[in-house]
């Protein structure tokens, strides 16, 4: 959805590199793939059309937002999957939380572990490989079945 809040005259080659990222957008949208700016960045990057450095990569998000502003770029292209919306949790009726803070309402499963000691057992000692090295060190030569 490209709605236009704000006119922003922009360069010949900026233009030029906003229609190369909306190709690329395009490109993956039609693949099912929602892209990130990082993920834009580094196709524009192997397809050898800016740096790989730190001040392009600034560039570029700032040229994003802006072509996004001017109603250049698709606002829902481009996600951003670091920031989740939060909202406050609603419920219809009081049971309805009730029932909800049920579901959540586990043991502590370790409460009978002594304080930073963490009892581990494996099915296989292929399995325990990463942790070998650490049983070696304190002469536990043998995985627990």
């Amino acid at each position: 959805m490209k709605i236009q809040y704000r006119e922003i005259k922009f360069r010949s080659g900026s233009l030029r590199l906003i229609e190369q990222v909306n190709q690329i957008i395009e490109d993956y949208q039609e693949l099912g793939y929602s892209l990130t700016l990082r993920q834009v960045y580094y196709q524009l990057v192997a397809r050898d059309v800016i740096p790989n450095t730190e001040r392009s990569y600034k560039n570029l998000g700032n040229l994003i937002a802006d072509g996004r502003i001017a109603g250049l770029i698709d606002w829902t292209a481009i996600e951003d999957r670091t920031r989740n919306l939060r909202g406050n949790a609603h419920w219809d009726t009081p049971g309805d939380i009730i029932s909800s803070a049920a579901l959540q309402f586990a043991y502590n499963k370790w409460s009978d572990q002594a304080p930073g000691k963490v009892k581990t057992r494996f099915q296989s000692c292929a399995r325990a490989t990463s942790f070998r090295r650490e049983a070696v060190i304190k002469k536990q030569k043998e995985c627990f079945w």
